[in-house]
């Protein structure tokens, strides 16, 4: 019979059910991506939202190496810390409009689409080969 799950375990497996988890597991892996890279001092990860039409950056989104100490603290303090009156939030934008919306629309207009769903991987040609 198995053990009855400690209360860590239990609340692990709460966490995995709670939105609150997906901030703390994007806000990770954009640190375990960025953190010994080269010359990256921060990162900001933008969303399309179809249902507004926007680019939204999700909670965890943001991470700076704590190492970078910019020539202007207080600049970067307006958008880190919410409790200051002057605090800048990551409002949703239209595709082309500020640095990730332009991003967005040049992507947009020059990477070619195909919808991944419709055309069989190159695994399941195979496997039909082989039959």
């Amino acid at each position: 019979k198995d053990a009855p799950q400690s209360a860590s375990e239990q609340s692990n497996q709460d966490d995995d059910n709670d939105e609150g988890c997906d901030q703390r597991r994007l806000s990770s892996a954009l640190q375990d991506a960025v953190r010994y890279s080269n010359g990256v001092s921060a990162v900001e990860v933008w969303l399309f939202d179809t249902t507004q039409g926007r680019l939204v950056m999700p909670d965890g989104g943001w991470w700076r190496d704590p190492a970078f100490v910019p020539e202007s603290q207080e600049a970067l303090e307006r958008i880190e810390d919410n409790t200051r009156s002057d605090f800048v939030a990551a409002n949703p934008l239209l595709p082309g409009i500020g640095l990730a919306g332009g991003l967005w629309a040049e992507v947009e207009r020059t990477v070619p689409h195909r919808n991944l769903l419709s055309q069989p991987s190159k695994r399941n040609d195979l496997d039909e080969e082989e039959s």
